[in-house]
């Protein structure tokens, strides 16, 4: 018999129920596969506490120690509160009428051709989120370097791996700076049409010079609908935002970081001098010498630790991590011993060049309403039928933010060039 709505609905929530979504997002993203995840963030806000500090009524003479009032009050401990707030990510897939009324005549088919659309949808949706994941909540997926415009206008990017950041059919918005306004976003967003990821480059279908505010060299590119846009931040807060690079006194998450830095914002540690395996050991090191952490992990671009294995030659060590949300999913992983013990080296495409996550995971949570992504379902209808379009569609997405009860156990690591 044809598929009908209720058939096709029937047969989808039935295929992407259990480990199917959790199978399709965590395979290709370490990071988003072994972070704890919190799936009952329910309200406006979720403070996320940390004690960062000691009472320091302490001293070798009584009367110091027992100061409780006046100006050199002995005090308690030190605690802040992070006010972690949820962010959105939607994702789309459209299923043609004719596919649902003629062109399959069993259920086989039909999930054949049904889910190649929804798969492709949920993956889209999830590498987003394992992107966000390396990032500062900004949504930015590269800076032009140079731009070539005409019919169609070529854009080469700073990063030499940014070009992996876009899609063909990506619709793209820009900005004179990061959090800036975007120029001329509503009128004007061009489309991805061809991408050079060995030439770090894209081609988008409009020329970009004749724009009201041209895009220029210098500019931030993101996908349409990311940028703050001179607001607020739109998508989840990752690592860069949590261990930054430079630590200010901006409200993060409500938080004055200043107040102690390594603590309250990681810490770094420069490795540009050393090589990959040095870098690594000594801020194993310097986490040992100035926190308490315990780091289990080490997350770093492919490209940087093919070049760490190639410097360690025989002296390699090879281990395997597992996903604990999906069992069947594990990481090969270089086991590296540092001066904080043993790391497991991961290798994560989202990572970006230059730079390594030494990480103590049991510090770090996604919190998230339901799964981060899901299919949105709430009124019970897995497809909905298009005004205006003989289509269907199906929606994923989520609504999470990365949380971290602990930054000072975990180290950002500037590497040497690879």
């Amino acid at each position: 018999m044809a598929i009908d709505m209720t058939t096709a609905q029937a047969v989808l929530k039935e295929y992407y129920s259990g480990n199917a979504v959790k199978d399709l997002a965590y395979k290709s993203n370490p990071f988003l596969a072994l972070v704890q995840k919190r799936t009952n963030f329910v309200g406006r806000v979720a403070p996320w506490p940390l004690r960062f500090g000691n009472p320091q009524n302490r001293s070798a003479t009584f009367t110091y120690a027992a100061r409780v009032v006046g100006p050199s009050a002995t005090d308690s401990s030190k605690y802040e509160d992070f006010q972690i707030r949820r962010v959105k990510n939607y994702g789309t897939a459209v299923i043609d009428g004719e596919l649902m009324k003629v062109g399959t005549t069993d259920l086989g088919s039909f999930l054949d051709t049904a889910t190649a659309e929804v798969n492709g949808n949920i993956m889209a949706v999830t590498n987003d989120l394992a992107l966000d994941l390396f990032g500062r909540g900004t949504g930015r997926r590269g800076v032009i370097a140079t731009i070539t415009p005409g019919a169609t206008t070529v854009i080469t990017f700073v990063d030499a791996r940014d070009a992996l950041n876009f899609e063909v059919g990506m619709n793209l918005w820009a900005a004179l700076t990061e959090t800036g306004a975007v120029r001329s976003a509503v009128a004007e967003v061009p489309t991805v049409v061809a991408v050079d990821r060995s030439g770090n480059s894209i081609t988008v279908n409009a020329d970009t010079s004749l724009y009201g505010s041209p895009w220029a060299p210098g500019d931030s590119v993101f996908a349409a609908g990311d940028a703050p846009n001179g607001g607020a931040f739109l998508k989840v807060v990752g690592l860069d935002g949590w261990l930054p690079a430079t630590v200010t006194g901006a409200p993060f998450f409500g938080v004055d970081r200043t107040v102690d830095v390594d603590r309250l914002g990681g810490i770094r540690y420069d490795g540009t001098g050393d090589t990959i395996s040095e870098a690594l050991m000594e801020a194993g090191a310097r986490l040992v010498d100035e926190s308490e952490g315990s780091p289990d992990v080490v997350l770093m671009n492919p490209r940087q630790v093919a070049a760490l294995q190639k410097e360690l030659g025989s002296a390699v060590v090879r281990n395997r991590v597992w996903s604990p949300d999906a069992e069947a999913i594990g990481f090969d992983t270089i086991e590296l011993h540092t001066g904080a013990g043993a790391v497991q080296v991961i290798a994560d495409r989202n990572c970006p060049r230059g730079v390594a996550y030494m990480l103590q995971l049991d510090t770090w949570t996604l919190l998230s309403a339901d799964d981060a992504p899901h299919i949105l379902e709430e009124d019970g209808n897995m497809m909905l039928r298009l005004a205006g379009a003989d289509a269907y569609q199906v929606r994923a997405g989520y609504y999470a933010q990365l949380a971290c009860d602990a930054p000072g156990y975990n180290c950002r690591i500037a590497l040497p060039s690879a």
